[in-house]
């Protein structure tokens, strides 16, 4: 199965109002040979900055200690606690010229909420969509790695 992507996500979507942009935090997981094994989540905080650039705040949480069942061995939820707190004091100041451009957008556009709900990809994902001509190449590449 070392072909299988080992990833499942975006889990536990959650959009953010506190900055003047569309925002979210979710968890990215790590897969196991079992599709049903989630493990190790990385937890992630985006938002963008320019109509190119997003920033990314990543918090990885390894917890080994662990009881005879596999279970984490003490309450995490002071630590998740911690991790909204930290998402949920990221501020963003935008200046003139990416405040006109983001009312540029609402107006076109109207409302700018994000989904409620996300449900995961199908992985892998491919972010970076190539040009028409790109594609044979871009293909054969992908098919290299497996």
């Amino acid at each position: 199965m070392a072909h299988v992507p080992r990833y499942h996500g975006p889990v536990d979507w959650k959009p953010h109002k506190h900055l003047p942009v569309p925002s979210a935090s979710f968890k990215i997981y790590n897969r196991g040979e079992d599709v049903s094994d989630l493990v190790l989540p990385d937890q992630l905080f985006v938002f963008p900055i320019t109509d190119k650039y997003f920033v990314e705040v990543c918090f990885i949480q390894d917890l080994y200690s662990r009881d005879d069942k596999g279970n984490v061995a003490f309450d995490t939820n002071p630590l998740q606690e911690l991790q909204d707190n930290i998402f949920n004091s990221i501020t963003l100041e935008v200046g003139p010229e990416t405040k006109a451009r983001v009312d540029a957008i609402k107006k076109e556009v109207g409302n700018m909420q994000l989904s409620k709900e996300f449900a995961p990809l199908k992985w892998p994902i491919n972010i970076y969509p190539p040009g028409p001509s790109e594609a044979p190449e871009m293909q054969k590449s992908l098919k290299a790695g497996c």
